[in-house]
């Protein structure tokens, strides 16, 4: 990186060391700030919007989500873990969505490509397709969120595009990517007949060989408070769609993997 490049500015909520279900091996994972979605069922409160928020821990006192940190500072983090890396881990960035602030980080990708660290990204992939062009050079392992398809749904519950989703999702299997899709079984919403039917077409479509789902939970219901936000979703009927979306992907000879996030 030039000199001007180690100064340039990104910001993240959180640098997570050890985290062992955002790629292979042992990773570190960069939770950048800001999302272009407004998923009722966000798991990630914090990293929504890109403003730096003031937040009420427990005890009282005031704390901060996000900050600006440099390319520069960084790199010397995340090699701080190098050891683990050269075992068959990696860096990981996530979010909110990681391809919103990509031109910023993009000598941060080259410094760390140049030293033959795996880097992987999660990613909902609702941004400009410039943005997916610039990162695809760069990361060896694409996670990618399938959620609501139908383009209604989407729009006014995600605040998405559809199509833009789905030209992305082309974009990425044309230039040779086939990603690891994870779909967030929520009930009512992800795992309902005209939701999956959408979900299996794309992902036999595009030809889709690796599928994760996942059930949400509550873990994030403090951090809202926090915020001073409601928790939004009911998980009364979270177990069902975990099982709904299972016994229709296997119906539609669609293999999946059930995780934890």
């Amino acid at each position: 990186m030039t000199e001007s490049e180690k100064k340039q500015k990104i910001r993240v909520t959180n640098i997570q060391r050890f985290s062992l279900h955002d790629g292979p091996g042992i990773r570190t994972t960069v939770f950048l700030k800001g999302c272009s979605l407004r998923c009722p069922w966000c798991a990630n409160p914090e990293n929504v919007r890109y403003e730096i928020e003031p937040w009420q821990k427990s005890d009282g006192t005031a704390g901060l989500f996000g900050r600006d940190i440099s390319l520069d500072e960084l790199y010397d983090e995340l090699l701080k873990d190098r050891g683990f890396y050269l075992e068959g881990g990696g860096v990981t960035f996530s979010g909110g969505e990681p391809l919103l602030q990509i031109e910023h980080y993009l000598p941060l990708l080259e410094e760390l490509k140049q030293n033959h660290i795996h880097l992987a990204i999660e990613t909902a992939l609702f941004v400009d397709q410039k943005q997916v062009e610039a990162a695809i050079r760069f990361f060896d392992w694409w996670y990618v969120d399938m959620k609501l398809l139908v383009p209604e749904w989407c729009r006014r519950l995600l605040n998405g595009d559809a199509r833009q989703y789905l030209d992305n999702l082309t974009f990425l299997t044309e230039h040779g990517i086939s990603p690891t899709i994870r779909i967030p079984c929520v009930h009512g919403y992800t795992d309902t007949p005209e939701s999956l039917e959408r979900i299996a077409h794309w992902i036999k479509k595009l030809e889709l060989k690796q599928v994760e789902i996942f059930g949400i939970h509550d873990l994030a219901r403090e951090k809202y408070k926090s915020l001073g936000r409601e928790w939004p979703m009911d998980l009364s009927d979270n177990e069902e769609a975990v099982r709904n979306v299972a016994r229709f992907l296997n119906k539609s000879q669609i293999q999946c993997k059930m995780i934890r996030i």
